[in-house]
C-alpha cells in the first residue's frame, strides 16, 4: 500500500458576485415604532456557507425585531424565512 503524506489544503471558500446574489427586502418594526427595511439574499442552489450565513442573519434579524413576541409569531418568521429560500431550497422547505 503506498504511504499517504498528510499535506495541508488549504481552505478556499465558495463566493459569489455580488451582482449576481438576488436579494429581498423585508420590513420589520422596531422597538420605537418605526419601520426599517432589511435585506437579505436569497439562497437558491449555494454553499452550505452561504445558506448558514443566510440562517445566522435572519436569526439576527429576529431577535433584532423581536418578531417571535408579536402575535402570529410563527407564521411570520416561517413566512418570512420562506421568502429568502428559492429553487430547489424552497421546495426543500415546503
Amino acid at each position: 500500500m503506498p504511504e499517504i503524506k498528510n499535506k495541508r489544503v488549504p481552505m478556499k471558500y465558495e463566493t459569489k458576485d455580488p451582482k449576481e446574489l438576488k436579494t429581498i427586502e423585508l420590513k420589520y418594526e422596531d422597538i420605537d415604532g418605526r419601520t426599517d427595511k432589511v435585506s437579505f439574499h436569497v439562497f437558491k442552489d449555494g454553499s452550505d456557507e452561504q445558506f448558514l450565513k443566510l440562517v445566522k442573519e435572519f436569526k439576527n434579524a429576529v431577535h433584532t425585531y423581536d418578531l417571535w413576541e408579536k402575535q402570529h409569531a410563527s407564521r411570520i418568521v416561517y413566512k418570512d424565512f420562506r421568502r429568502c429560500l428559492s429553487g430547489s431550497a424552497r421546495d426543500l422547505w415546503d
